[in-house]
């Protein structure tokens, strides 16, 4: 290959590299933070938060800060060292007979170990803990659940049942696959799960599936993950094991993160920052207390909800839409992205605070989310110029077809020229 071939060849391969970087550049989404204003109301208003969360989640610009993580700083956080504190935290709660709280501990640390290769056999341990734990209080699922997350870590370890109470032995026995088989044709159990503080929102592997109090009903798999989260508390998460036909309770109960009470301390404060212009004290500190780039501050309202687009960077208010609730003042997930949407619409939604906009009333959608096709459609700057042509069509016409043709009272004889009007 000759030199300029090279050279070009490199060219080339730069010009592509600095593509790929841009493109990549471009692909990072925009943390939002999505907060209610206020905790008056939380039965009505947590579940109006989620559900625009996961609309922002779904928009392909956007993403919704993790709060719970973010106060807790887990990104932060040496796994093994978090998860061997856990551990030694579990084992004095399970000596001193505090077993929610040894139970707590143990899945945090079971948590956080067994996510890095070095950390197993500690896993293995806060797992053996877990187990005990849950059968102490004679929660067999519970112990099952846990003995089978062990298995898994670790599918050539033996365990001794020697010793174990008669719920152990069931247990160990369950998660062996003895005493014999799961009809899995049968009908699944239920779990109905509570939360302490609540509301909470529910997660069931992976998926969010609603608020506290929440039924899980024909349940796919006998053994399921829930999560549960509550702004300004650590999550809750456990592996929940139901036998056939029956149902198990669950009250959850969820620790405070240490800047809980100053995350409270923001959101009372929040409902005077929608009225605002510019941002407030409160904002600024929730930016820094976030690492959000935008916030869509909520509210009730008498007749639905408000829904306020705030950009922290540009230290301003954008724009405000409204949503009408639905059936029980809820708001369908349709309807949550149709707010979203009025949000951002017309803006750069990396920078919203840009753009130079003409003060307007916020918009009001259909909470039930039914706009649909036609809804869609009013949005466009060319349908209502449209419907004006339209109409005007349909009058005029008619007007000139009828003008065309010859008044009934005017007669024309063949040949002649002349006109008789007839009266």
């Amino acid at each position: 290959m000759t030199g300029r071939g090279v050279r070009l060849g490199l060219v080339g391969l730069v010009g592509v590299l600095a593509i790929w970087t841009s493109a990549h550049g471009e692909t990072g989404r925009v943390p939002v933070a999505v907060l209610a204003a206020g905790s008056a109301d939380a039965d009505i208003l947590v579940p109006i938060v989620w559900a625009l969360r996961a609309a922002v989640d779904d928009h392909e610009t956007l993403k919704t800060v993790s709060i719970s993580e973010r106060l807790a700083g887990e990104g932060a956080e040496d796994p093994i060292e978090a998860g061997r504190f856990a551990l030694d935290e579990g084992r004095r709660a399970a000596d001193e007979l505090d077993l929610e709280r040894a139970i707590r501990a143990f899945e945090t640390a079971a948590r956080h170990l067994s996510a890095v290769p070095e950390g197993r056999d500690d896993a293995a341990d806060a797992l053996r803990g877990l187990a005990e734990a849950r059968g102490a209080m004679k929660d067999e699922a519970g112990a099952t659940a846990a003995y089978r997350r062990l298995f898994a870590l670790d599918p050539s370890l033996v365990l001794d049942d020697d010793g174990l109470s008669p719920t152990m032995k069931r247990a160990l026995r369950r998660a062996r696959g003895e005493g014999g088989s799961r009809d899995r044709g049968g009908r699944a159990g239920r779990v109905r799960i509570d939360a302490i503080p609540g509301p909470a929102a529910v997660f069931v592997d992976g998926k969010f599936v609603g608020i506290t109090p929440k039924l899980l009903e024909d349940l796919d798999t006998p053994t399921v993950a829930v999560r549960l989260e509550v702004d300004g508390n650590a999550p809750w998460v456990r592996e929940l094991t139901v036998r056939d036909g029956q149902g198990i309770a669950v009250e959850a109960a969820l620790e405070p993160l240490p800047r809980a009470t100053l995350y409270e301390d923001l959101v009372e404060k929040m409902s005077a920052q929608i009225d605002r212009e510019t941002i407030g004290p409160a904002l600024k500190e929730l930016k820094a207390l976030l690492f959000a780039d935008q916030v869509v501050l909520v509210r009730l309202q008498s007749s639905g909800l408000e829904a306020v687009l705030f950009d922290l960077k540009a230290n301003r208010r954008v724009r405000a839409a409204r949503a009408s609730l639905g059936q029980g003042r809820t708001l369908s997930a349709s309807a949550a992205v149709d707010v979203v949407d009025a949000l951002y619409r017309g803006v750069d939604a990396r920078a919203p605070g840009q753009a130079e906009l003409l003060p307007e009333e916020p918009e009001t959608l259909d909470g039930e989310g039914g706009g649909g096709l036609f809804t869609g459609l009013t949005r466009n700057w060319w349908f209502w110029p449209a419907v004006g042509v339209v109409a005007a069509t349909a009058v005029i016409v008619p007007v000139a077809v009828l003008a065309s043709e010859p008044d009934p009272a005017l007669k024309g004889k063949d040949g002649t020229g002349a006109v008789i009007l007839r009266f």
